[in-house]
């Protein structure tokens, strides 16, 4: 009869312990096996706030509350889509900055090294509103040939790099360095030879390194721009002087020792035999050199 006792007993306590094992330390059942189709989707709450047509700070808010419980593939979805967003409102912001109005009164308030998206300094109620509305919905000021004019600022992507996808976090890598410093502008390079090489062996890495990222038609596109600055340069910043049709000394340094590393880059590798073509014609713009580089920039 005690055996019978203790054994009754024993099944009680296993009973429980096992009862207890599937709540969690909070007491409520635990939901490790939950299906995914019993858990929030939020992806599916995301396309539906798509569908009703929200505006930039709707889609802002909806990220910033739920990207923490997100999957790094739809993070990076849902900032893809705000990005599109952000592509499609500028127009209708640079409509705001075009007025004669705002124009004055940002140049009036701007100096050379003034940051435009510090809004401390700025008295004009309207000038202050439109400034909190640009920083607020993701872009920044940028100034050039005497006008302002709105961007999209990738800095405001970066605090999500841990949240999404490696793509989409070298990609934000890559356009915030465009958002931060122009490379061209009033069709003049603003940054060095070595910076633009160096800018198009990144693109070109992630091209390589991401060939079905969702992003790979931008790079794609910036890669292209670069190219051409290295073998051609812009109009006001020409690789061959137009004039004495020599290359321009401070390219040729960089691109000397770009070449001189060790690299499987196909940029570099055209580049090298392109440095090599230039020596041949004592770094004059010959029509060797000219059909080499437009060849050159048809195969990258």
């Amino acid at each position: 009869m005690l055996k019978k006792i203790i054994s009754i007993i024993m099944i009680c306590i296993m009973t429980v312990t096992i009862a207890g094992c599937s709540k969690n330390n909070s007491g409520a059942p635990a939901d490790n096996n939950k299906p995914r189709s019993q858990k929030r989707d939020i992806m599916s709450e995301f396309d539906s706030l798509m569908e009703r047509n929200p505006n930039l700070g709707m889609i802002i808010e909806f990220i910033n509350q739920n990207i923490s419980e997100s999957t790094k593939e739809e993070a990076s979805d849902m900032l893809g889509s705000l990005e599109t967003a952000q592509k499609d409102y500028l127009g209708a912001l640079e409509d705001k900055y075009s007025e004669g109005s705002i124009q004055d009164k940002i140049d009036k308030i701007y100096k050379p090294g003034t940051d435009l998206n510090n809004l401390e300094g700025v008295n004009d109620e309207e000038l202050k509103k439109l400034l909190k509305e640009t920083k607020g919905l993701g872009y920044k000021v940028e100034t050039a040939e005497g006008m302002y004019y709105p961007i999209l600022d990738y800095d405001s992507y970066k605090k999500y790099k841990e949240n999404v996808a490696d793509d989409f976090a070298d990609y934000i890598d890559i356009m915030s360095t465009e958002s931060d410093e122009a490379s061209v502008k009033d069709a003049e390079l603003t940054i060095g030879w070595d910076k633009i090489l160096n800018r198009a062996l990144a693109q070109e890495k992630f091209i390589e390194k991401y060939p079905d990222s969702k992003r790979s038609n931008e790079v794609k596109s910036l890669y292209k721009n670069y190219t051409s600055f290295i073998f051609l340069g812009t109009n006001n910043s020409p690789l061959f002087d137009y004039d004495t049709h020599t290359m321009d000394n401070n390219a040729k340094s960089a691109y000397k020792s770009a070449a001189d590393k060790k690299s499987n880059s196909k940029l570099l590798g055209k580049l090298k035999d392109f440095l090599k073509i230039a020596e041949k014609n004592n770094y004059k713009l010959t029509n060797e050199v000219d059909d080499f580089r437009h060849a050159a920039l048809s195969s990258l």
